[in-house]
């Protein structure tokens, strides 16, 4: 019986480019980190209560989840210039435009969904260690003088 073999459990810092029409493209975060998925979620939350639906803000769907993958575009201002990204440029964005990131968004985050259950499934029928290992005081037999 081998070890298992570790692996490393932080999100690298992947980019990845997802075309748009026209040529014009998005660069997105290749995963969300923790942090990043929970404020995707908490941004978006405008009221929860134990035991009661969760009353979404309308005006926050779809946008938390673009803030959060995607970090760069092709999209150029009406004087032929970068637009910078920011909250206020995919608010001023026309509204197919707006909808075709949203969508090439949330396809990457199904995909990215995707990807962790299938690790999720490897990992399920890998053979493990016990969730907590013995010390190796108590493997020898030695006493902590501990009264049960």
């Amino acid at each position: 019986m081998g070890v298992p073999e570790r692996r490393c459990r932080f999100v690298q810092g992947d980019i990845v480019r997802l075309p748009l029409s026209g040529g014009e493209w998005i660069d997105v975060k290749g995963e969300l980190n923790a942090g990043e998925a929970r404020r995707v979620f908490s941004s978006l939350v405008k009221e929860m209560n134990a035991g009661e639906m969760t009353k979404l803000d309308p005006d926050r769907v779809g946008l938390t989840k673009i803030i959060a993958y995607v970090v760069g575009w092709s999209l150029l201002n009406r004087d032929g210039r970068p637009e910078p990204l920011d909250e206020s440029a995919i608010d001023n964005l026309d509204l197919d435009t707006y909808q075709e990131i949203a969508a090439a968004v949330d396809l990457h985050d199904s995909a990215c969904e995707a990807r962790r259950n299938a690790r999720k499934n490897d990992r399920d029928g890998e053979s493990r260690s016990p969730a907590t290992s013995p010390s190796p005081d108590a493997v020898a037999g030695v006493s902590s003088g501990f009264a049960h």
